[in-house]
């Protein structure tokens, strides 16, 4: 079982030799946490096609015997406005209730695709509540905290409080937003706290492009007293969900000094 209250762990990727390397990775090392993203491109990275019925109930078998969680990203462009969103919403949820998984992220619409998108948000919902399953609304680069807290409130409005959704707090998108650029901290302390933070992606970069370095390897290399206020103010929002590092390094080993230091912190 996972010793940590906070899981940590990581995530398939398109860098990888084979789709099952990240979560081998992630099994001998005994990670708390995996997330399958579906970003398959050509005959790199996953998608829900790579897993039958036989082979999500041997995922669910092993996550229940090792302690692992398991957590779930839809495709990067998935927008329940559309048809084609939100069956890419659906074929999410539904591989995540076969393994057993808790929680779906999904990209945060951008401010000139609101319109709609709340509205859109109807079907996806009670999905995720026919499957005990929560909607984790992630902040894209494009993504302010203004953004975060409109898309919500109208949400809270429609939906009720009560609503299976949160926000995915993306610690290196928050970086590249331009109200807060090179402040990850400010793009959180910005949030209301009505915006209730249940997932987090950490990952740097120096807020002139989406590098997905690993932790401790870019401004945090310098200086870690940003991330250590991260984490500290999640904690202090009541945070209890897990941290998802987003990237697969050469070598993948560099993850593993990534979670050590950042178990030390949120011990």
């Amino acid at each position: 079982m996972n010793p940590f209250r906070y899981p940590v762990g990581n995530q398939t990727a398109q860098s990888a030799a084979h789709w099952l390397d990240p979560y081998h990775f992630a099994q001998r090392h005994a990670f708390g946490l995996f997330e399958w993203f579906s970003d398959r491109k050509g005959a790199q990275g996953w998608d829900f096609g790579l897993c039958d019925i036989e082979c999500r109930k041997a995922l669910a078998r092993q996550a229940r015997c090792s302690g692992m969680l398991f957590t779930v990203h839809a495709p990067w462009d998935t927008q329940p406005a559309n048809h084609e969103g939100r069956v890419r919403l659906r074929s999410s949820i539904e591989f995540a209730a076969d393994v057993d998984a808790h929680l779906v992220v999904v990209h945060l619409p951008s401010s000139q695709d609101e319109t709609g998108w709340v509205d859109a948000m109807d079907a996806p919902l009670r999905w995720a509540r026919e499957a005990d399953i929560v909607l984790a609304l992630e902040n894209t680069p494009l993504t302010s905290p203004d953004d975060c807290e409109r898309v919500f409130a109208a949400l809270r409005r429609q939906h009720g409080s009560e609503a299976p959704i949160g926000l995915c707090f993306d610690m290196g998108h928050a970086n590249l937003c331009a109200a807060t650029r090179n402040d990850y901290v400010g793009f959180l302390d910005a949030l209301a706290p009505e915006v209730n933070v249940v997932h987090a992606h950490m990952h740097e970069n120096w807020g002139d492009m989406d590098q997905h370095l690993v932790l401790f390897t870019g401004p945090a290399a310098r200086d870690p007293q940003g991330v250590s206020m991260l984490v500290e103010r999640l904690l202090r929002r009541g945070y209890a969900g897990g941290f998802v590092l987003e990237q697969w390094p050469e070598p993948p080993e560099l993850l593993l000094a990534a979670a050590e230091r950042l178990r030390g912190l949120l011990a």
